[in-house]
């Protein structure tokens, strides 16, 4: 099956892509792209976001429409975020530090319990923090 694209569609798709950057890139349902694009019908406005999907245009996650490259970038500020936010917690502890279960409930509001381990084992392979007695602490050069 070929998709053909006329001026129309060209349009669309540009104003598709304006509005998701617009949105600051945080991820439109594709009901919420349809009702910035009011005067547009549905099927028109699915299909090219469809399209756009399928030619590399946006990316998926659950229901949220993403323009390309947009979920990398979120992905490696929530990353960096959660690990600063470990070493903040970590520069708390006393010389024992912390279980992986005080970090974790400690971030729980926030982050899954297995993002929050898995950032921890990270760490530790960078050396950014270090595991004694089951306890994690900050390694301080």
């Amino acid at each position: 099956m070929t998709v053909r694209i006329i001026n129309s569609d060209r349009n669309l798709k540009s104003r598709i892509i304006t509005l998701l950057r617009n949105e600051n890139n945080k991820g439109l349902k594709r009901s919420e792209i349809h009702d910035h694009l009011d005067n547009k019908r549905s099927s028109t406005v699915f299909d090219m976001v469809g399209s756009m999907e399928l030619h590399g245009d946006l990316e998926k996650i659950g229901k949220l429409y993403y323009l390309k490259g947009t979920i990398k970038k979120h992905r490696e500020k929530r990353i960096n975020s959660l690990r600063q936010q470990i070493t903040d917690f970590l520069e708390t502890a006393d010389e024992e530090g912390y279980t992986p279960n005080e970090v974790t409930e400690y971030l729980s509001d926030k982050y899954t319990p297995s993002s929050t381990r898995s950032a921890l084992g990270h760490m530790k392979s960078l050396g950014q923090v270090d595991q004694d007695k089951g306890k994690y602490f900050l390694v301080k050069y």
